[in-house]
């Protein structure tokens, strides 16, 4: 019997339902299997359901039901959204949005851990100026927590972020990039978030969890 193909799984919001199919496409020419959870969840607390589901050592699976050692994750702008989005008195998001975010990070990581995954994570891409239901400056706040996270628990951590902002004219790789009014990419802001997700992935591969 042949072995399996190797895995890398992703979760998150953007990476799984916006730029996934480049991260996929990338991986796959270097014989490694992208794959996400069978429901989609924009929230980090939600997506701890599916941890067990997912890796718990089972025998009708013959193991565990995803053989991934590597897990990608990058939750982050449904953690700072403003109420009516946006267009209230409140323009920037709380404390405690920052303190239950830093708190569903760690517990992400540690849980994961538990299941004996090797944790990877890329940071959230800049808010357009215009996009009024976020602050980008809270964008740079929640960076900055994830990357002492990601150093204080010795995890690979990915700057979208600069990638981003380093690219000439890079309000052009969102959609409606003369209104700047929307969190979202155009084709080729995917393919530039997918391929370079895909590479840190490649570049911090641990092989599948036999």
């Amino acid at each position: 019997m042949e072995d399996e193909m190797e895995k890398i799984m992703f979760l998150g919001d953007s990476i799984t339902r916006h730029y996934f199919e480049y991260a996929e496409s990338y991986l796959k020419r270097h014989n490694i299997e992208a794959v996400i959870p069978e429901k989609w969840v924009a929230c980090q607390w939600k997506q701890e359901r599916y941890f067990k589901s997912a890796f718990v050592f089972k025998r009708r699976y013959g193991g565990r039901k995803v053989k991934s050692k590597t897990v990608h994750f990058n939750f982050g702008l449904h953690s700072i959204k403003l109420p009516d989005k946006g267009r209230g008195e409140r323009k920037r998001a709380l404390d405690s949005d920052f303190e239950i975010y830093e708190t569903e990070l760690k517990r992400n990581i540690e849980k994961l851990r538990e299941f004996n995954r090797h944790v990877i994570f890329s940071n959230t891409t800049p808010n357009p100026k215009n996009a009024g239901m976020r602050n980008d400056l809270d964008v740079v706040i929640l960076n900055e927590i994830a990357e002492r996270v990601m150093k204080e628990y010795d995890v690979p951590y990915n700057d979208l972020y600069s990638l981003v902002k380093s690219q000439e004219n890079y309000p052009t790789l969102y959609m409606h990039p003369r209104a700047e009014n929307n969190c979202h990419f155009l084709k080729h802001g995917r393919i530039l978030l997918g391929e370079n997700v895909a590479q840190f992935a490649l570049d911090n591969f641990v092989g599948n969890d036999k």
